[in-house]
């Protein structure tokens, strides 16, 4: 786990001040190595920087950027590839030799063999660029499910890469400007879809792909999309007992368990005590780990506060378990330094931070999140209330319009902070909205239009694109493509990247092993929610490692109790960062509509989230964006 960065030009210079800067922007990333080399053919500049986070083979021999003296080839590498012996075995039978114990090695000659095909055969998590040295082009590719970030920027012949924006912006090469569709989309859903980004001309290359620069020319090619093909594969799921069933989930997750858990220190556990972190330590601990170390936050409000059921299953287990309690004051104290580390402006991410920071303070460089099981098992309200939703939806088409918009007027009026979007589903235009989209939307078109100054920029696109995308009859698998490809996506494993590794954290999400992944999309929907359950197979899994009503009870999720404290103890400090003369968000959104959707927060019209997403673009602009 690693920060990467690179420049290559076309026939022109290559700035190696620049390089130096970017490579310098991911130190927090990569503490423990640093190395920058250049190689040039004859038009082609090239140069790669790398900040390194020892995991694999902590020797000198793990040194990046790596060089292939044979081919001539050159790669930076951020991530794991958890079946790198398998590959290194089947690579060895063919002659080649090895000189580390590195996955990083794998890949290069995985590709010296294999050329671009390569990367169809790495498991795991990682974002990778090599210089072909005989073909004198570049080669990047980024993990199937979007876990590690590759982004990137062309300016005039000019191709720049990294593992973070800022680290861009350090170069000075590119135009410190806000992309317009970038920020709709931050307005829209609380994250910026990708490929846009917050920055104009800044890109991020899409999950599962991959791309081409050769000589000034850029392709971008998808290797991989989630299998979701339940019409080829029901009658042969059909055919397996429930027995069976469970028990091939089972082993697909000691399978994807087996390969996270390989590095050379030591791993720890993020454990907030629900359904998803609680598998991943009843599940190492049944397959024979049995030194786990185990990190929980807990709060004094107990409405938010899992961590008896933390503490219960470290007690169970015999973790070492190390327990922060958080106040208003500490979130507070760590807001600053928080808000700094965020690469974009997102709605979350602040519980990611404070938790990776007492890991790591720990002295863990790598911890297991349980991440994706929400998403894969099933286990979100929307996999029960979307397809509801989907129903009414159909049969309100057949309503006229003058009464749905009357209805809608109504429930806007006495139906709380959740009014509005249940106005919008009754009497809005179901065109614009996927009932899905609707739960998970920020800001509805209107208060979009108005925080925007009434400039009509469309910041749905990039989710219409995934709904287009994936024409599914099954609505639970519909429902589970979209969490994946979109909500996840864009601000669960982007904010849990940047906000680990802002603390040199390298953070592992097992329930999102591409096999494991495939196995279940092949699984037909109804049969992941058996009798009701969510999660039912995930839970299956468990029994006779947890307690039925452990598993059963209600689910909370982990977040912070901002509601209450946006009204108290923090409330000084956003209403100083939104309001105060000079705040930069006020060249870009409208001032009165922001300061209307803090009041609507205060008078209890609106929830906490929407001012909370103005305050993060606020913090970001001052802290990322004004010079």
């Amino acid at each position: 786990m690693c920060g990467i960065a690179g420049i290559a030009t076309y026939q022109r210079e290559l700035s190696r001040a620049a390089l130096a800067r970017m490579t310098d922007a991911l130190a927090l990333r990569g503490p423990d190595d640093c190395g920058i080399n250049y190689f040039a053919s004859t038009q082609t500049q090239v140069g790669f920087g790398h900040r390194r986070l020892s995991i694999l083979d902590l020797s000198q021999l793990g040194h990046q950027p790596m060089h292939d003296a044979e081919s001539g080839n050159w790669l930076v590498h951020n991530g794991e590839i958890y079946n790198f012996q398998e590959i290194k075995a089947a690579l060895e039978r063919e002659g080649v030799s090895f000189r580390s114990k590195t996955d990083t090695e794998v890949i290069l000659q995985a590709y010296a063999k294999w050329g671009t095909a390569c990367v169809e055969r790495f498991r795991g998590i990682f974002a990778f660029c090599i210089w072909d040295a005989s073909k004198q082009l570049l080669f990047a590719a980024r993990d199937r499910l979007g876990v590690k970030p590759f982004y990137y920027s062309i300016q005039e012949n000019q191709f720049l890469f990294s593992s973070e924006i800022r680290s861009l912006v350090r170069s000075e090469l590119i135009t410190r400007r806000l992309s317009e569709q970038g920020l709709a989309s931050f307005l829209a859903f609380g994250a910026v879809s990708e490929p846009h980004t917050i920055f104009a001309n800044v890109f991020m290359l899409p999950a599962g792909h991959s791309l081409i620069w050769d000589r000034g020319n850029l392709s971008i090619r998808k290797y991989w999309e989630v299998p979701f093909h339940p019409e080829d594969t029901s009658k042969t799921a059909r055919a397996v007992t429930d027995e069976q069933f469970i028990h091939q989930v089972k082993d697909a997750l000691h399978e994807a368990l087996r390969f996270e858990m390989v590095s050379d220190v030591p791993v720890g556990i993020f454990l907030s005590g629900g359904v998803d972190s609680s598998a991943l330590v009843a599940l190492l601990h049944e397959s024979g780990h049995r030194d786990l170390h185990t990190f929980a936050v807990g709060f004094h409000e107990q409405a938010f506060d899992d961590s008896q059921y933390s503490r219960f299953v470290a007690s169970r287990f015999n973790t070492h378990h190390q327990e922060l309690r958080l106040t208003p004051q500490s979130c507070l104290d760590a807001l600053p330094e928080a808000m700094a580390a965020m690469d974009q402006p997102s709605v979350d991410g602040i519980n990611t931070y404070i938790v990776s920071r007492e890991t790591r303070r720990a002295g863990i460089k790598v911890a297991l999140s349980g991440l994706g099981a929400d998403e894969i098992f099933a286990g979100y309200s929307t996999f029960v209330d979307v397809p509801r939703m989907m129903r009414a939806q159909a049969i309100g088409q057949h309503v006229p319009q003058s009464l749905r918009s009357a209805v809608a007027k109504g429930v806007k009026s006495f139906a709380g902070p959740r009014g509005r979007k249940l106005a919008n589903f009754i009497g809005g235009d179901s065109a614009l909205f996927h009932p899905y989209a609707l739960t998970r939307a920020l800001f509805l078109p209107e208060e979009h239009w108005k925080l925007l100054g009434r400039r009509d920029v469309n910041g749905y696109d990039s989710f219409q694109k995934v709904l287009q995308s994936a024409p599914l009859s099954d609505e639970i698998n519909l429902i589970s493509q979209l969490e994946l490809r979109h909500y996840m996506l864009n601000i669960i494993l982007r904010d849990t990247d940047v906000m680990s590794m802002a603390h040199g954290l390298e953070t592992r999400v097992p329930f999102l092993d591409c096999k494991l992944v495939e196995y279940l999309a092949g699984i037909p929907g109804p049969r992941k929610l058996s009798g009701g359950i969510l999660k039912y197979a995930l839970k299956r899994s468990l029994d006779g490692l947890l307690p039925t009503d452990f598993l059963r009870r209600k689910k909370r999720g982990f977040t912070f109790p901002f509601a209450h404290w946006m009204k108290k103890e923090l409330r000084q400090e956003i209403e100083r960062t939104l309001f105060r003369p000079n705040a930069p968000i006020h060249d870009v959104l409208d001032r009165a509509a922001v300061k209307q959707v803090w009041d609507d927060f205060l008078d209890d019209r609106l929830s906490w989230s929407r001012p909370w997403a103005l305050y993060s673009f606020a913090s970001w602009m001052e802290s990322q964006y004004v010079q």
